[in-house]
């Protein structure tokens, strides 16, 4: 099986993997999810977890590895995406982002853009050669529910109009919308060119979005590191994740 996931993965750019996480994990990890953000609209915005959105229909929260939420830190180590991919690179992996997303209805949706960049120092945009997002959602995906898209084959292009720093509205007629059930999990290459399309529902979209790099795909350009007093807060498990994120 894992064959086919690399082959998907390592060609087409992405892979599917359905049944990530089980109905009675959703529960738990949405509970986490819900009280965080619960707690920020109380509270306001608390700059050490770099709040990047916070309005009517949007809500993005990063580094949760040092938010208490238990349940989302065993995905981090536990996570069906973390095992697959640590078999088809045959690596330990570093975290280098988890993220909380909730596309709320009237969410206008993202253009396709690549979250790859070579030049940038800004963790959230790696310059790893080799970085997989991995994608768990947490509701249903319906197509007026702000399906994922994803250009295929978009991480080998070498064409100047699919370049890292380009970002297009229009659909195109070789992209894929996704829609799923809530407990699957998308994984893609961070070069590949991706967006979300807008939320017509009265519905919540929420995401968690947890991005890996092999050990031995170092970021081309430095990248701050965190703390010793950020990593002491971490489970003898999760630290390994975050701590040496540049070597």
């Amino acid at each position: 099986m894992n064959n086919q996931l690399a082959e998907s993965l390592e060609k087409r750019g992405f892979c599917l993997l359905e049944n990530a996480i089980t109905l009675e994990k959703l529960e738990l990890i949405r509970s986490e999810l819900d009280g965080i953000e619960s707690e920020v609209i109380s509270n306001g915005i608390d700059e050490k977890n770099q709040i990047i959105k916070l309005d009517k229909v949007r809500f993005m929260i990063h580094n949760l590895q040092f938010e208490n939420c238990p349940e989302v830190h065993n995905v981090i180590i536990n996570g069906v995406g973390n095992k697959v991919l640590s078999s088809i690179v045959e690596d330990s992996l570093v975290c280098t982002g988890a993220t909380f997303a909730n596309c709320k209805p009237g969410f206008p949706g993202i253009p396709m853009h690549t979250d790859y960049d070579p030049y940038d120092k800004n963790i959230y945009r790696p310059s790893n050669p080799i970085a997989i997002r991995i994608l768990y959602y947490l509701d249903d995906i319906e197509p007026q529910k702000s399906p994922l898209r994803l250009l295929p084959y978009s991480h080998t292009s070498l064409n100047k109009n699919r370049t890292y720093n380009l970002e297009f509205d229009e659909d195109l007629e070789d992209e894929i919308q996704f829609t799923c059930k809530a407990g699957t999990a998308v994984m893609f290459n961070t070069k590949m060119f991706h967006g979300v399309k807008p939320n017509k529902t009265k519905m919540n979209r929420r995401v968690l979005a947890l991005t890996y790099r092999p050990r031995f795909s170092k970021p081309l350009n430095h990248v701050e590191e965190y703390t010793d007093i950020k990593l002491s807060t971490l489970s003898n498990e999760l630290r390994p994740y975050f701590e040496n994120i540049n070597g």
